[in-house]
């Protein structure tokens, strides 16, 4: 059974109201933006991941060839040939 209330009587909080005023039909709306052409992009051609990957290697190889196998620098060798494959892409 419920308990009957007694003393003070619960209030709820209410938000004020709020108007929704429609648009006239004078306002002025925005004119749609006109289309402007775009140059085309050269798209570079797709390569796999694999591909990618001989790709450096065989460069990092032909760098580490031109220092003399010196031990060490086979990251720097790595990174190096990845930054000159990536600049010569963008250029193609």
């Amino acid at each position: 059974m419920p308990a009957a209330q007694t003393g003070k009587s619960r209030t709820t909080r209410k938000t004020p109201a709020v108007t929704i005023t429609a648009r006239s039909k004078t306002a002025a709306l925005p004119a749609p933006a006109a289309k402007v052409p775009r140059p085309k992009k050269k798209s570079s051609p797709a390569i796999s991941e694999s591909a990618w990957r001989e790709m450096v290697a065989t460069a990092a190889y032909y760098r580490a060839q031109s220092r003399g196998f010196l031990p060490g620098s086979h990251e720097q060798d790595w990174l190096a040939a990845e930054a000159e494959l990536k600049k010569q892409l963008r250029k193609a």
